[in-house]
C-alpha cells in the first residue's frame, strides 16, 4: 500500500444485533466515535502498519467492534479521520481493555502529534447487506471434507472465489483453531475476490476465505461481520467435528 497516496484501511459492512426483550427494557445502543488524529510524517508507515494490524485484529476477534474505518486526507496523509462503531457501551470498553489495542496504543503513542475524539449520538445508521439470493441449482457445486473418520459434505455458492477454490481442489489442509470460533488453514495461493463485497458476517457452518490473509475459515460459531471475509459455502451438516482444540487434518475434494 502507498501510504503516501492514501491511508484507507477495514472496509466493514455494518451491522447491528439490537437485544429485544420485554417492552420495559431497553434496546442496546450502538456507540459511536469519531477521532481525528495528526501523525508525525516521519512515523507515517510506522503507523500506518500498527494501526492495520489492530483494525484487522479487532473487527475479526471482537463481535461487538461493528465497523471502524480509517481514512487520511487526499492531500494531507499524515491527517487521519477514524469512525468506529461498537455495539453498546461495553463493547467500547471491552476493546479499549483488549490486549491488541493496549498494544497498538503503546506502539503508537509517540507517533501521534494530535488527537480529537468526538462522541456522537447516533441519528440513522444503514448498511448494504450482501444479498441472500440462493444461486442457480444447476450452478450449485458440493464439495467433499474428510477430517479423520468423520466425512462432511458442503454447497459451495456461485461466484467468482468460491469457483477459484474449486480449481484448487483436491487438498490436504491442517485446520488450526483461531478465536475459539473458527478453523484457519492457508492456501496454496491466493484467491480472486472479484465481484466480491467488501465485507460480511458469518454463521456457524460457513466456508470463508479471509482476503487480508489468504486463507480458508471453516466457523463453527456465528462471527460479526469482518473486512475482507468472503463466503464461499455451507457446511450441509452439524460443526461438531470443528469444535476441538487441536489441529486437525482435512482432504478437501469436489464431489463428482
Amino acid at each position: 500500500m502507498n501510504v503516501r497516496q492514501s491511508v484507507r484501511f477495514g472496509t466493514v459492512a455494518m451491522a447491528m444485533v439490537l437485544s429485544g426483550g420485554a417492552a420495559a427494557q431497553e434496546r442496546a445502543v450502538p456507540v459511536v466515535r469519531i477521532a481525528e488524529l495528526e501523525i508525525d510524517p516521519a512515523r507515517l508507515e510506522a503507523y500506518t502498519a500498527a494501526v492495520k494490524e489492530e483494525m484487522e485484529t479487532s473487527v475479526r476477534v471482537e463481535p461487538g467492534v461493528l465497523a471502524i474505518y480509517a481514512v487520511a486526507e487526499k492531500d494531507r496523509p499524515t491527517r487521519i479521520r477514524f469512525f468506529e462503531m461498537y455495539a453498546d457501551e461495553a463493547a467500547y470498553r471491552a476493546h479499549i481493555a483488549s490486549p491488541h489495542f493496549k498494544k497498538y496504543f503503546t506502539t503508537t503513542q509517540d507517533m501521534i502529534t494530535s488527537r480529537k475524539l468526538i462522541d456522537t449520538v447516533p441519528v440513522q445508521l444503514s448498511a448494504k447487506k450482501e444479498s441472500q439470493s440462493a444461486p442457480a441449482e444447476a450452478k450449485r457445486m458440493k464439495i467433499r471434507l474428510t477430517v479423520g473418520e468423520k466425512v462432511l459434505t458442503a454447497t459451495l455458492r456461485d461466484n467468482e472465489t468460491a469457483r477459484d477454490f474449486a480449481s484448487l481442489l483436491p487438498l490436504t489442509l491442517t485446520l488450526k483453531e483461531y478465536a475459539a470460533t473458527e478453523k484457519i488453514s492457508d492456501l496454496p495461493r491466493k484467491l480472486t475476490t472479484k465481484g466480491a463485497p467488501p465485507g460480511t458476517a458469518a454463521s456457524a457452518g460457513d466456508i470463508s476465505y479471509y482476503a487480508p490473509w489468504g486463507n480458508l475459515a471453516l466457523f463453527h460459531r456465528d462471527f460479526g461481520h469482518s473486512s475482507g471475509l468472503v463466503t464461499l459455502g455451507k457446511l450441509d451438516g452439524d460443526v461438531e467435528v470443528l469444535k476441538g482444540p487441536g489441529p486437525l487434518e482435512a482432504k478437501v475434494e469436489l464431489v463428482k
